[in-house]
């Protein structure tokens, strides 16, 4: 019978805050639990080295004193431990005596996005090659079972594994096109690095050479202007253009992994206005469009739902009218929860909206714009603020354009993955 393994990857609101108040990764691990056959036994994977070991199938969980005539030719080096007590050497070495880890046949199950995403390609892909597979499920699902046990994080590797044996028809295999997204994530962030790189060190060329004129014993100031030597300055240092081919390189690796995402050709390429990196951010905010069991969540999470009132989520298909519901904002006292990074692509997108009228979604913004300028010809004062100016109206009718735009990217990439996932069963029932 295959072993099960259920991961809880390193919680999200601590990973990233290594160095900041003592806090390491080995404060905060990954938990695996491994059930083979009745018996489940947990590990705590503290460090990425030690996800990497598990992933090989040679994560060490016992040692053994090294024999006089062994050599350690066959032992990873960073599995070989030189023994102290009280802190002091004692001239003996420790290999390891057994391991544990994914092999063939598992089947491991985790959650969708997050933290564990590259942890789950790799994951993915040597399972692929091995005969193991990758589940995951929906972190909201998984809260919810959570919240019903009365149960803790803490236990959500011995949960996942509960929950696949009772309703595995709530998790999805990764499989080639879910680690496809992953990739798009994992470009984004090189290319945004690259990005950041470059615009430090342009910085600090540009300040070093102003103060460099500013503060010149001889006194000769250049007799053009300052953009004039930065420039020049700038065409001639190596370590920026090492930095600018390497941002070069990066766009165009993103470039290349988003083409393989189907919902950019399908949904993002056909818009005017909309590159690549525009469509890597929204993509990659999202990851595994299933993550949302239905349109307001997704909504929310990209940051272009409305709000009551009472400034706080509205239940799905609730009847409003004009006046009853705020767009979504940062406000004091108000917990912004939604992406930002999701909800600033989305504005930008809603500004190439603005920029290209003649476009698709550019006839949209203009209908919007139409329709709220025939209902309000003139500004009106609502609770002592005037509204409907000219501004008032074009920023609700860019919302609008993108709140609507939004649910057709939802409705389109899910219907792209269930018809995904039905070929995939038909095809396994014509082999069987």
């Amino acid at each position: 019978m295959s072993r099960i393994i259920g991961i809880r990857h390193r919680w999200k609101d601590l990973a990233g805050k290594e160095g900041e108040e003592g806090m390491t990764f080995e404060d905060n691990p990954t938990c695996v639990a491994i059930k083979d056959g009745d018996a489940i036994r947990r590990y705590e994977l503290k460090t990425e080295t030690d996800e990497l070991d598990f992933l090989l199938g040679r994560f060490s969980i016992s040692w053994r004193v090294l024999g006089e005539n062994e050599t350690t030719n066959n032992v990873f080096a960073r599995h070989i431990v030189l023994e102290k007590k009280k802190g002091k050497p004692t001239g003996r070495t420790l290999v390891p005596e057994s391991y544990v880890g994914f092999q063939t046949g598992d089947v491991v199950v985790m959650t969708l996005g997050g933290s564990g995403d590259r942890f789950a390609y790799a994951l993915s892909r040597r399972g692929e090659k091995m005969g193991a597979d990758v589940f995951r499920i929906e972190p909201g699902e998984l809260k919810r079972k959570r919240d019903l046990a009365g149960g803790k994080k803490e236990d959500d590797p011995t949960l996942l594994i509960e929950l696949f044996g009772n309703s595995s028809e709530l998790f999805h295999e990764c499989g080639p096109r879910d680690r496809d997204q992953i990739r798009v994530a994992e470009a984004l962030r090189a290319r945004q690095a690259a990005q950041e790189d470059r615009k430090a060190t342009a910085q600090r060329l540009r300040q070093r050479l102003i103060g460099g004129i500013f503060l010149s014993d001889e006194g000769m100031y250049p007799e053009g202007t300052i953009e004039d030597v930065y420039d020049e300055a700038e065409a001639n240092d190596r370590i920026l253009q090492a930095i600018r081919t390497e941002e070069k390189q990066c766009d165009n690796k993103l470039r290349d992994v988003v083409a393989l995402v189907p919902v950019y050709s399908k949904v993002f390429e056909p818009i005017e206005g909309c590159g690549h990196a525009l469509a890597a951010r929204i993509i990659a905010s999202v990851g595994d469009i299933r993550r949302f069991p239905n349109e307001a969540k997704f909504k929310a999470f990209v940051g272009v739902h409305v709000l009551g009132k009472d400034l706080k989520k509205m239940s799905p298909g609730t009847a409003r009218a004009d006046g009853d519901s705020v767009l979504a904002r940062r406000r004091r006292g108000q917990v912004s929860d939604w992406n930002p990074t999701a909800r600033q692509a989305f504005f930008l997108l809603g500004d190439q909206f603005n920029r290209r009228p003649d476009s698709t979604w550019g006839k949209k913004l203009r209908e919007y714009k139409a329709k709220f300028r025939e209902k309000y010809p003139e500004p009106v004062t609502v609770d002592g603020k005037l509204r409907f100016t000219n501004g008032h109206i074009h920023k609700r009718a860019l919302w609008r354009t993108v709140t609507k735009f939004a649910e057709h990217l939802y409705g389109t990439w899910r219907r792209i993955e269930r018809e995904h996932e039905a070929l995939v069963s038909e095809q396994l029932r014509k082999s069987a």
